[in-house]
């Protein structure tokens, strides 16, 4: 798994290795913010096995705002290839469907907390699609649910840990949690 956040303030930079990041607006110069999560390569399920869910979790660590006490995050999927290992920018970031998966409110009552975003649509597709062996990858972004509600006058930021590289805590890594249960043997709730 690689994430990444981009801002429109730094259009060029590439935030790439940042232990954490970013989700919102900052009024203060980097404006929007979206962060992106690449798959490649996922854990082998055993033979046989229906993913019920997968959820991706990021822990936030602080929220700020002017005049927006809450703020809505879609996770919504790439839709142009973005190569494993590839650094983004504003400028290069892959574009995303306006298909929301799943969102989630964030507020100052969510920092310090895991926030899970449904994405089993996607990891599905990652699972039937992939022989776990090439390099094309599943990606989503997570965005403002309405970015043009965002003004210097009413945003918010939040910050997200992105890799315990940085040191901000020690077991708030991001988790992809995947739910599977076996199809093997008889059960009530199958037809045959």
């Amino acid at each position: 798994m690689r994430n990444q956040y981009v801002c429109s303030g730094h259009t060029g930079t590439s935030y790439a290795g940042n232990g954490a990041g970013f989700l919102g607006y900052d009024s203060s110069g980097d404006y929007k913010y979206r962060t992106f999560v690449q798959f490649k390569k996922l854990p082998k399920l055993p033979a046989d096995s229906v993913i019920n869910q997968a959820k991706f979790f990021y822990g936030q660590m602080s929220y700020d705002h002017v005049d927006m006490p809450n703020l809505t995050i879609a996770a919504k999927e790439v839709t142009t290839d973005w190569n494993w290992g590839t650094s983004i920018t504003w400028n290069s970031q892959p574009g995303f469907t306006n298909t929301v998966l799943d969102y989630q409110t964030l507020s100052t009552g969510t920092r310090g907390k895991y926030i899970g975003w449904d994405i089993t649509k996607l990891i599905k597709r990652h699972y039937e699609d992939k022989d776990n062996t090439t390099n094309t990858t599943s990606s989503f972004a997570l965005v403002t649910y309405d970015e043009s509600e965002l003004t210097n006058v009413h945003c918010a930021k939040a910050q997200i840990i992105q890799e315990n590289s940085a040191g901000y805590f020690s077991s708030a890594e991001p988790v992809l949690a995947i739910a599977y249960r076996s199809t093997r043997g008889l059960e009530g709730y199958y037809t045959y």
